[in-house]
């Protein structure tokens, strides 16, 4: 079961800044490295590390305010060695988390590529010419999107 922690970039192995990188390719709207790591540091996102044996997770998160003053923990960057093919480890200590910053849900976008390979949350995705005639088929697939109450 992975062990959750919020860290800062100074605080990751080297390995674990390899997968920081990765996780911020993951959101073509990060605008950057440098650009993620001083939210980070100003305190407008959050940078958690999930560990369990000789795998780690790296998950970049933000709190969203939606116009009813609810609160959204939004996994915005993610990256690792399979987050989630259980998706019962170590998820009550995310809970938890976004629990204590005053969330009742928790979301996020994935790349529909991740989602199927390294995630394992999909299995193939039908093409658009196979949607056709079956709805969506104005609509290119290129995000999953996850969600749980907290």
């Amino acid at each position: 079961m992975p062990i959750w922690s919020k860290v800062y970039p100074h605080d990751l192995k080297e390995s674990d800044v390899v997968k920081f990188h990765s996780a911020v390719k993951t959101d073509p709207h990060s605008q950057g490295y440098d650009g993620v790591v001083r939210d980070i540091y100003d305190g407008k996102m959050d940078l958690l590390l999930g560990e369990s044996g000789d795998h780690s997770t790296i998950l970049v998160t933000e709190v969203l305010v939606r116009r009813d003053g609810s609160r959204e923990f939004f996994i915005t960057m993610c990256f690792g060695d399979g987050l989630f093919l259980n998706q019962t480890e170590g998820m009550e200590e995310i809970r938890k988390y976004a629990n204590s910053r005053g969330c009742c849900e928790i979301n996020a976008v994935v790349n529909v590529d991740i989602a199927s390979g390294n995630f394992n949350l999909i299995g193939d995705v039908k093409s658009k010419e196979d949607r056709a005639s079956d709805g969506l088929h104005e609509f290119d697939v290129t995000a999953v999107c996850i969600s749980m109450r907290v």
